[in-house]
């Protein structure tokens, strides 16, 4: 990421103007201290590089992966709690199902 900003000729309070968005938060994403970033923040980012958001992902994480966390993290703490519960319940019966076959 840091990378990426250099070459493109910005630092981190230019490149924060260029996207529209905060020097803080653009310190913060890149030392890995932002508590939440949504998709559409690194799009934002990503834009001015010329480059996607998945660019700036770590490489386990896929596409689908970083919308689907987006989206949980923009859930309220007791709404989150409850799609976990789902998973959970969804994986066991699942396992479940495909150990009677």
């Amino acid at each position: 990421m840091t990378a990426a900003m250099k070459e493109a000729g910005y630092n981190p309070t230019s490149w924060a103007r260029a996207a529209g968005a905060s020097e803080t938060g653009v310190r913060e994403f890149l030392n890995g201290t932002a508590p939440n970033i949504s998709l559409a923040y690194l799009e934002k980012l990503a834009h001015v590089l010329n480059k996607q958001p998945m660019d700036f992902l770590p490489p386990t994480v896929s596409p689908e992966d970083a919308v689907f966390l987006s989206e949980m993290r923009a859930l309220s703490d007791e709404d989150r709690e409850e799609v976990r519960r789902l998973i959970a319940r969804f994986a066991r019966d699942r396992n479940a199902e495909l150990t009677a076959r």
